[in-house]
C-alpha cells in the first residue's frame, strides 16, 4: 500500500479536524499491514503442518485351493493261469519172475520134465510165438480236384449222347471245308461245360458250340470215383462232291 504522505506546506496550518482524520488514516493503514502479515503467517503454518498418516489394512487374499486329483481308474486284476499238470510219477511193473529151470536133464518122471501128467514137478511147455504186428493199409490218396487232365490210372469217359453239328448253309455256300477243334469239361455227373473253340471258323463256331453244349457222357472214372477231366474233340466239316 502507498503510504500518503501529508505535506505541510509551510506558512499554512492544519485545522483539528484536519489532523484527526490524517491520524485515523494512518492507523487504519498500519493495522491493514499487520493484519495481512498475520494472515500470512497463519496461513504458512497451516501448509506446513503434515498431514496424519494412515495405514491401510488389507485382508489377506486366500489362495486357491489345488483341485483334488481325480482317482485312478480302476485296474483289472490279473488273470491267474492255471498250474500247470502235475505229472504223475511213472511206475514200472516189477518183471514177470520165471521158474528157475532144472538144470538136470529130465527123464519124464521127476521134475523139469516137459510132458504133462508124468513125474511130480509141473513142466513148462513150448510157448507160443507172439503174434504178428497187425499192418495198417495205407490211407487213401485224395481224389484230384478238378477240372483236371486225364490221369494216367483213370478211365476216359465215354458219350452217350454225341449228335454231330449241321453244315451251315452260309459256310456251304461259300465252299469253307475245314476241321473244328473245340475244347471242354466233362464233369462228375456227365454234363459238358466252359465250350471253347481252339480251331474254327466264324461261319461254324457258332453251330459247334451250341451242339457241343448238348452232349452227355459217362464222367471219368479214377480208382473208382468220377471225376471232371477236359477233353477236346475235332469236328469236320466236308461238303460232299
Amino acid at each position: 500500500m502507498s503510504k500518503r504522505r501529508w505535506q505541510v506546506q509551510p506558512g499554512t496550518s492544519l485545522s483539528a479536524r484536519q489532523r484527526s482524520a490524517a491520524w485515523v488514516g494512518a492507523s487504519g493503514a498500519v493495522a491493514a499491514v499487520f493484519v495481512a502479515g498475520a494472515a500470512f503467517a497463519h496461513a504458512e503454518r497451516l501448509v506446513s503442518v503434515e498431514a496424519p498418516e494412515v495405514e491401510l489394512t488389507l485382508p489377506p487374499i486366500e489362495e486357491p485351493k489345488p483341485e483334488p486329483e481325480p482317482p485312478p481308474p480302476p485296474q483289472p486284476e490279473p488273470v491267474k493261469a492255471p498250474p500247470p499238470p502235475v505229472a504223475k510219477p511213472h511206475t514200472q511193473a516189477p518183471p514177470r519172475e520165471e521158474p528157475p529151470s532144472d538144470p538136470s536133464p529130465g527123464n519124464g518122471i521127476g521134475p523139469g520134465s516137459g510132458e504133462p501128467g508124468l513125474g511130480t514137478g509141473a513142466g513148462t511147455g513150448p510157448q507160443r510165438p507172439a503174434p504178428p504186428p497187425a499192418i495198417t493199409p495205407p490211407p487213401p490218396k485224395p481224389l484230384p480236384i478238378g477240372p483236371v487232365q486225364l490221369p494216367e490210372n483213370a478211365t476216359a469217359p465215354v458219350a452217350l449222347s454225341k449228335p454231330s453239328p449241321v453244315y451251315p448253309e452260309a459256310a456251304r455256300t461259300e465252299g469253307i471245308e475245314m476241321t473244328v477243334v473245340v475244347k471242354y469239361v466233362v464233369t462228375e455227373r456227365g454234363d459238358v461245360t466252359n465250350v471253347r473253340i481252339l480251331k474254327g471258323h466264324p461261319l461254324l463256331d457258332a453251330d459247334v458250340m451250341r451242339v457241343v453244349k448238348s452232349w452227355r457222357f459217362s464222367p471219368a472214372m479214377h480208382e473208382g470215383h468220377p471225376i471232371a477231366v477236359f477233353h477236346v474233340s475235332r469236328i469236320p466239316f466236308v461238303l460232299k462232291k
